[in-house]
């Protein structure tokens, strides 16, 4: 099942999430800083040349030309390889450069180089190639390594290689933040190792709660053939739903450390996450669809929060305000892609896509009840399931649902099956 159908699933509260994220424990609150994804970090080169101005212009040149390599695998997913670019293009994309550790000799020139490429730019000739691609941050993923290789299961007892490899693990601007718990008292005291194990919803929304989580990863470190490791996971998600599972097997290389093996683990399990995480922010040009909506307000701030969370969602083209009032908003979304994952993102944003009500049935000899609104409404802080039906079969009387404006995809459309994690 795709995380799609994860997201939306999330039950969650606006006073809920203030109180989680007031909790986070200073240790893990650094994980919360989202990275810029158009920012690659950390390509190094080396290069021999005629003179050392020559070793560093090439060297820069293959720094931007590999970290488009690794910027497109970031957007688009690992299964794709990317487009070749000439430098006048390659140079067009790039916003600019660091240079964060450097050594030259009269013909050779070593660096570690940071590359920041235009967000914009590199979206339109993303979209402009037909490639789909995500550069929305996902909510923070809390995981719960879970040690099996000794005699009974180890979470927080020890700090074992497997927590260390989290623990180490840096991947700044990917697309899923990562969080490592402290291991402090509170922590043990809200879920165990058995408890992670068996998903026992209770403690496992407990622990989401302290961190500010969106999910939780449980990752079961077991022993594998020929000195290699398998990782069973489970992802769970606040509404105590079933967990969605699946499992990892890493061989060791030659003359690989242990912890160089769990290093590859550790980021191995993440691209399994990043991709998922993938299947409800991915855009691609051509399809472009609408939606008109309303926004209940309270007060100012709620319609200057809605407005922020929306800029957050790359698959919402634009927003076109209507109307606005003390009391609520009338806008319309555009949108690419898919409805259902529309939902999702909103969702990953804690926005929640409410449909109307069906109308009332007057009762024999009675008047007529009062009309009921017919839009859709986007609620701050409300993020729950919408049940398919509700979102593709009108009830009698009820508006047609919603298509793009291409008519190929119904409003919340019949969930799509894809990666079960």
């Amino acid at each position: 099942m795709a995380w799609a159908v994860l997201a939306a699933l999330v039950v969650v509260t606006p006073g809920v999430i203030s109180q989680a994220r007031a909790q986070v424990p200073a240790a893990a609150s650094a994980a919360h800083q989202v990275g810029d994804p158009f920012t690659v970090h950390d390509i190094q080169v080396d290069v021999t040349a005629a003179n050392a101005n020559a070793a560093r212009d090439q060297a820069i040149a293959e720094a931007q030309a590999r970290a488009f390599q690794e910027l497109f695998k970031r957007l688009a997913g690992s299964g794709k390889s990317a487009p070749k670019l000439g430098q006048a293009d390659l140079e067009r994309l790039v916003q600019g450069f660091e240079i964060d550790e450097e050594r030259a000799s009269a013909v050779r020139y070593v660096a570690t180089i940071s590359v920041k490429f235009r967000a914009q730019a590199t979206r339109n000739y993303l979209l402009g190639q037909g490639i789909a691609f995500t550069d929305a941050p996902a909510r923070p993923t809390l995981i719960l390594p879970v040690d099996e290789t000794g005699p009974s299961p180890v979470l927080w007892e020890d700090r074992t290689a497997w927590a260390g490899a989290w623990e180490d693990y840096k991947n700044p601007g990917a697309l899923v933040p990562l969080l490592v718990p402290a291991g402090e008292l509170p922590d043990v005291s809200t879920i165990g190792a058995r408890e992670a194990i068996e998903g026992a919803p209770g403690p496992l929304a407990a622990i989401a709660q302290r961190y500010g989580a969106g999910d939780v990863l449980v990752a079961r470190l077991m022993s594998g053939q020929g000195g290699g490791v398998r990782i069973g996971l489970a992802r769970h998600t606040l509404d105590g739903g079933a967990p969605f599972t699946d499992q990892v097997a890493i061989s060791p290389q030659g003359g690989e450390s242990p912890e160089a093996l769990l290093q590859r683990a550790v980021a191995a399990v993440m691209n399994k996450v990043e991709d998922a995480w993938r299947q409800v922010g991915t855009i691609q040009g051509g399809a472009e669809a609408t939606l008109p909506v309303t926004v209940p307000l309270t007060r100012l701030e709620d319609w200057l929060e809605t407005r922020r969370r929306l800029s957050q969602i790359n698959l919402v083209s634009k927003t076109e305000l209507l109307s606005l009032s003390r009391t609520s908003a009338d806008l319309i979304l555009h949108f690419f892609g898919e409805s259902e994952k529309l939902a999702a993102a909103l969702a990953q944003r804690d926005l929640g896509l409410i449909p109307p009500a069906p109308p009332a049935v007057p009762l024999p000899g009675m008047p007529a009840p009062p009309p009921v609104s017919s839009s859709w409404e986007l609620r701050l802080g409300a993020v729950q399931a919408v049940p398919a039906a509700a979102l593709t079969a009108p009830a009698p009387g009820a508006p047609a649902p919603l298509t793009s404006s291409f008519g190929r995809t119904p409003l919340g459309g019949a969930p799509r099956s894809g990666t079960s994690f």
